[in-house]
C-alpha cells in the first residue's frame, strides 16, 4: 500500500507539470526560454558536437576533483533515503486544511445550514397556511418569568452569553394567525401541528419592549403587544430582521378587526 501511494503521487506529479507545461501563460517568460532555444541551436550549428562533449566531460572532471580536493577521502555521500512512514506523515500534515480553508468551509457550512433554514421555514409557512391561514411567523423568545415556567422541552438558546441571560428566556417558534399569536415550543412542534403552548388574542400593535424587560440575545429584538384578559403587555423577542414583518401582520389583524 505504501508503495502504491508512492507510486500514485509520483504519477500525480508528472501529470501537474504536464498540465502545467500545457497551460504555461507567461509571455516574457516564454520569450526568454524561446530565445535560449535559438542560441542554443546556433551555438550547436557553430561548435563541433567533439568539443561540446568534451566541455562536458572537463566539467564534470574538474567538479569532482575540486570536491576531493576539499573534501580529501570523505566524498560526500548522497542523502539518505527517508523512511517510508515519515513520508505518509508528512503527506498526511500536509493533507490538513489550513486555517483559510477552515474558513472558506466554515462559510460554506453557514451558507448551507441558511438555506436549509430558509427551506424549512417555507414548508412551515405553507403548512400553516393551509391549516390556519398564518400571515407572519418565525422563531421567538419569551421571559421565564413572564411565563410562570419554561416552555416545554426548550432547549438553551443558541448564542447566549451567559448563564443569567440563558436562564431569562425561553426559545420557541410563534405565529400571527387571523388576530391571535400562537407559540409553541419549537419549529417541529408547529411543523407539526402539535398542540400549540400560548393562545394570546391580540388586542394592539406592536411596540417597544419596556425598559426593565431583560435583554434578548444578539440579533433578537425585544417588543410587547397587548391582548385580551391582560393587564400588562406581553413582551417576547423576535429576530431583527422579522420586526417589520410582525408588526405589519399584528398591524393587519387589528384593522380587520
Amino acid at each position: 500500500m505504501k508503495r502504491t501511494q508512492d507510486d500514485i503521487l509520483w504519477i500525480a506529479g508528472l501529470l501537474e507539470r504536464f498540465l502545467a507545461l500545457c497551460t504555461w501563460q507567461h509571455p516574457r517568460k516564454t520569450l526568454f526560454f524561446c530565445f535560449g532555444l535559438t542560441m542554443a541551436y546556433v551555438v550547436c550549428c557553430l561548435i563541433p558536437n567533439r568539443l561540446l562533449v568534451a566541455a562536458v566531460i572537463s566539467k564534470m572532471f574538474l567538479g569532482g576533483l575540486m570536491k576531493r580536493l576539499r573534501y580529501g577521502n570523505k566524498l560526500v555521500r548522497k542523502a539518505a533515503k527517508k523512511d517510508s512512514t515519515l513520508i505518509m506523515a508528512e503527506n498526511f500534515l500536509a493533507s490538513l486544511p489550513t486555517a483559510p480553508q477552515r474558513e472558506v468551509a466554515a462559510r460554506h457550512k453557514r451558507l448551507v445550514r441558511a438555506q436549509q433554514h430558509k427551506r424549512e421555514l417555507g414548508r412551515v409557512r405553507v403548512a400553516l397556511n393551509f391549516a390556519f391561514r398564518a400571515t407572519c411567523m418565525g422563531r421567538c423568545a419569551f421571559p421565564v418569568s413572564q411565563l410562570g415556567r419554561a416552555l416545554r422541552g426548550v432547549v438553551d438558546v443558541d448564542g447566549l452569553e451567559d448563564e443569567t441571560q440563558r436562564k431569562e428566556w425561553a426559545s420557541g417558534f410563534c405565529a400571527v394567525v387571523t388576530g391571535l399569536l400562537i407559540v409553541w415550543p419549537s419549529l417541529d412542534d408547529a411543523a407539526q401541528n402539535r398542540k400549540p403552548e400560548r393562545v394570546l388574542e391580540l388586542a394592539g400593535p406592536l411596540t417597544e419592549a419596556p425598559v426593565d424587560a431583560p435583554s434578548p440575545e444578539r440579533g433578537m429584538a425585544a417588543v410587547a403587544v397587548c391582548t385580551r384578559g391582560a393587564l400588562n403587555p406581553v413582551v417576547f423577542a423576535v429576530k431583527v430582521e422579522m420586526v417589520d414583518a410582525f408588526a405589519a401582520a399584528i398591524r393587519s389583524e387589528a384593522a380587520k378587526r
